[in-house]
C-alpha cells in the first residue's frame, strides 16, 4: 500500500474515532461498564438503521444516475460501494445530530441579535427567499440561453439591496445574514454566468477530474465529453481562453455526453482513480474535491447535461464555502465582522464558485480560527472533548494543504491555568505535537519516498527536481534562503494584495483598469477587526501573543514558498515559481485574530464601521463581478 493511501487512512481513522467518541461519550470506569455497554447499544442502534438504509439509498441512486447501469440489475450493484456508504452514513448522521444539538441554537441566536422569536423566524424566512429567488434566477438565466449576464448581475444587485434595507429597518443585520445574503448573490453570478465549463480557474480540469472520480465512488463511467472538458483545448498553455472554439464545443460536448450510451462510447474506469488523469484518489489532498463531487452526484441522479454537472459541481462548492464560513462567523466570540469580510472577498468568492479544493481550505481554517478564538476565550476548564473539535476541522482544513500546519500553534495561546494539573498540562501538550508531526510527515513522507514526489511537479518544468533542490540547499544554504527571503517581501507587499483579493484568474484582473482597488476590501478587514464592537467577548492577547500570531503567519508564507521552490521551481533559480498569492487567503483569519481593538469606545461608532467596512467589501465583490461580464 503507498504512503499517500496510508496518510489517507489514518486521517479518516482520526476523524471517525473522533465523531464517535463525541457520539457515545468517553469510556466511563469499570463500575459503570454494565449500564454504558447498555447506552452504547442504545445509541447504536438507530445509528445502525440509518447507516443500512442510508447505504442502500445511496447505492441506487449513484446507480440511477450512471447511464450504464442500473439499480434494478442486482449484478450493477457494487458490495465495496455498499460498505462505504454504510461508514459513511455514521458519519453523516453524527454529524447532522451534532449539528442540531450544538449547532441550530447558535445559528439561531445569530441570524437575529433580537429575542423575539417572531423576528428570529422573519429574517430565516427573507433570507431563505434570497436564495430561492438568486436560485431560481440563476436557473432562468441558464434555461434561456444565457442571456445577458449584466441582467442577472442587476438583479442580483436589486435583491441584495432590497433584502439589506429590509435588514436594517429590522436591526437584524448581523454579520451572519448579512455574509449570507451578499455571498450568495456574489458567488452565484460567478457560478451562472460564467460559461459552464472549465479553464476559467486555477487548474479546474483537473480538480473536474478528481471530482468525477470520487463522484463515483470507485467506479467511474468516462466518455470522451468529459475527457475534453478536463482536458481543455479552448485554454491554452497561457492561460488565454479561446472564446469561440470554447462556445462551438460546449452543446457538441453536451450531445456527445448524451449519446455516449447509445454509441457505446463509455469505458468503465475501475478503481479510486480519476477516470481522466489517473490520479490516486485515496490521498487527504482530495478531501477538498468533495463538494464538488458532491454536486456532480446530484447532477448525475438529475441526469442534466455535461453543462449541467459542471454547474452542479460549483454550486455545492459554493454551498459548502458558505456553510462552513457562515458557521465560523456565528460561533466566534469575535472578530464577527472580520471574519465576514474576509468570506466576502472577491477571490474567495471566485474559488467559491470553481473546481477547486482551495475554497475548503480557506473556510476549514476560517472556522478553525473561530473554535481556537472560542478555546482561548472561555473561563473553563479545557478537556479534551473540548480541544477536539478544533484537531478535526484543522485536520480537514490542512488535510489538501498541510503546509499550513503551524497554525496549530494557536492552540499554544490556551492559558495555562484552564488546562488543570501537570499531568493534563502534559497531555494536551502532546496532543499538539503529535498531531502536528502528523501534519507534517503528511506531505513530507511522499515528497522523499514515492517516485512523483522527487520528481517534483511536473507542471514546473523538466528541470524541477525535489531531490536536487534539497541537495541545493546543503550545497549552498545562503543563496537558497536569499532567494526564499527576497521572494517573501515582494510577495507580502501591499502592491501585490490584488493577486488573492480581487484577482479572477483567466477571467483577468481588476486592477488593469481600477490600480490598487485591492487595498479597498483589505482596508475593511483590517478596520472591521479593529473596530469590532464585540472585542470584549473575544480573547484578550498580551503584545507577546499578537507578535506571536504575527510571526506563524510569517512563518506560514515561508514554508509556502520554500515548498513551490523545492517542488515547483528549476533547481537554483533565482526566484520562486508557481507561488500564486492567494495562498495567502487561508492565512487571513489567524492574522487578523491577534489585530487588537481601537480606543473607540462608542459602540455605535464601532458597530457602524465594522457593519460599513463589510458592505464594501461586498460592494468591491460586485465591481468584480461588472469586471467579468465584459471580460466574457
Amino acid at each position: 500500500m503507498s504512503i499517500p493511501r496510508v496518510i489517507a487512512g489514518l486521517l479518516f481513522l482520526f476523524i471517525f474515532v473522533s465523531l464517535l467518541y463525541s457520539y457515545f461519550g468517553p469510556i466511563p470506569d469499570r463500575s459503570q461498564h454494565q449500564k454504558h455497554i447498555y447506552s452504547v447499544w442504545h445509541k447504536a442502534k438507530p445509528l445502525l438503521f440509518f447507516s443500512t438504509l442510508f447505504a442502500i439509498a445511496m447505492e441506487a441512486l449513484t446507480l440511477w444516475g450512471m447511464r450504464s447501469s442500473n439499480p434494478l440489475v442486482i449484478e450493477d450493484w457494487s458490495r465495496r460501494r455498499v460498505a462505504i456508504f454504510f461508514v459513511f452514513g455514521i458519519v453523516v448522521a453524527i454529524v447532522v445530530r451534532l449539528a442540531f444539538v450544538r449547532l441550530v441554537p447558535v445559528l439561531r441566536n445569530q441570524l437575529s441579535k433580537s429575542d423575539n422569536r417572531r423576528d428570529r423566524v422573519r429574517v430565516v424566512i427573507l433570507l431563505a427567499a434570497s436564495f430561492l429567488m438568486l436560485l431560481g434566477l440563476g436557473i432562468l438565466y441558464v434555461v434561456v440561453g444565457h442571456a445577458s449576464s449584466l441582467i442577472y448581475l442587476s438583479a442580483c444587485v436589486v435583491v441584495v439591496v432590497v433584502f439589506v434595507v429590509m435588514l436594517l429597518q429590522w436591526r437584524s443585520f448581523t454579520p451572519l445574514a448579512g455574509f449570507l445574503l451578499i455571498s450568495f448573490a456574489i458567488g452565484s453570478f460567478f457560478v451562472f454566468c460564467i460559461p459552464p465549463s472549465t479553464g476559467f480557474s486555477w487548474d479546474d480540469g483537473i480538480h473536474f477530474d478528481r471530482s468525477l472520480g470520487i463522484s463515483y465512488f470507485g467506479s467511474a463511467e468516462l466518455s470522451p465529453a468529459e475527457v475534453e472538458m478536463a482536458v481543455m483545448p479552448w485554454n491554452n498553455t497561457t492561460g488565454e481562453m479561446n472564446y469561440s472554439l470554447l462556445y462551438e464545443s460546449l452543446p457538441r460536448l453536451d450531445e456527445q455526453y448524451s449519446d455516449a450510451a447509445d454509441l457505446g462510447q463509455i469505458e468503465e474506469v475501475h478503481g479510486w482513480i480519476s477516470p481522466v488523469f489517473h490520479a490516486d484518489l485515496i490521498s487527504i489532498s482530495m478531501v477538498g474535491n468533495i463538494p464538488n463531487a458532491l454536486g456532480i452526484w446530484m447532477g448525475r441522479l438529475l441526469h442534466l447535461s455535461l453543462s449541467g454537472l459542471v454547474l452542479a459541481g460549483r454550486l455545492f462548492n459554493l454551498l459548502t464555502y458558505i456553510a462552513i464560513t457562515g458557521t465560523a462567523i456565528a460561533i466566534a466570540p469575535s472578530k464577527k465582522w472580520c471574519f465576514s469580510s474576509i468570506g466576502l472577498l472577491p477571490t474567495n468568492l471566485f474559488l467559491a464558485a470553481s473546481f477547486s479544493y482551495d475554497p475548503w481550505v480557506i473556510s476549514c481554517l476560517i472556522l478553525f480560527t473561530s473554535l481556537a478564538s472560542r478555546l482561548i476565550s472561555s473561563n473553563v476548564r479545557i478537556s479534551f472533548s473540548r480541544l477536539l473539535p478544533c484537531l478535526v476541522v484543522l485536520a480537514l482544513g490542512l488535510a489538501s494543504k498541510a503546509i499550513y500546519f503551524l497554525l496549530a500553534g494557536i492552540l499554544l495561546l490556551v492559558p495555562k491555568g484552564r488546562l488543570g494539573n501537570a499531568g493534563q498540562k502534559r497531555r494536551y501538550y502532546a496532543a499538539l505535537l503529535v498531531f502536528t508531526l502528523a501534519m507534517i510527515l503528511s506531505f513530507v513522507l511522499p515528497l522523499l519516498f514515492t517516485s512523483s514526489g522527487n520528481a517534483g511537479d511536473v507542471r514546473g518544468g523538466s528541470d524541477v527536481s525535489s531531490i536536487g533542490q534539497i541537495k541545493y540547499f546543503f550545497t549552498d544554504p545562503l543563496g537558497f534562503l536569499a532567494t526564499i527571503g527576497f521572494f517573501v517581501i515582494g510577495y507580502l507587499s501591499p502592491l501585490e494584495a490584488g493577486g488573492y483579493a480581487v484577482y479572477t484568474a483567466y477571467l483577468g484582473f481588476i486592477e488593469t483598469i481600477v490600480p490598487f482597488l485591492s487595498l479597498v476590501p483589505l482596508s475593511c478587514i483590517v478596520a472591521t477587526a479593529l473596530f469590532d464592537p464585540d472585542s470584549e467577548s473575544g480573547p484578550s492577547f498580551s503584545v507577546f501573543a499578537r507578535c506571536y500570531l504575527v510571526f506563524i503567519f510569517l512563518a506560514s508564507v515561508v514554508l509556502v514558498a520554500t515548498a513551490l521552490y523545492v517542488s515547483f521551481t528549476p533547481v537554483g533559480f533565482w526566484t520562486v515559481n508557481g507561488c500564486s498569492p492567494r495562498y495567502i487567503l487561508p492565512l487571513l483569519a489567524p492574522l487578523m485574530l491577534g489585530v487588537g481593538s481601537s480606543r473607540v469606545s462608542d459602540t455605535r461608532v464601532r458597530l457602524l464601521l465594522a457593519r460599513g467596512g463589510m458592505m464594501l467589501t461586498g460592494a468591491t465583490g460586485f465591481a468584480v463581478c461588472m469586471f467579468v461580464v465584459f471580460q466574457l
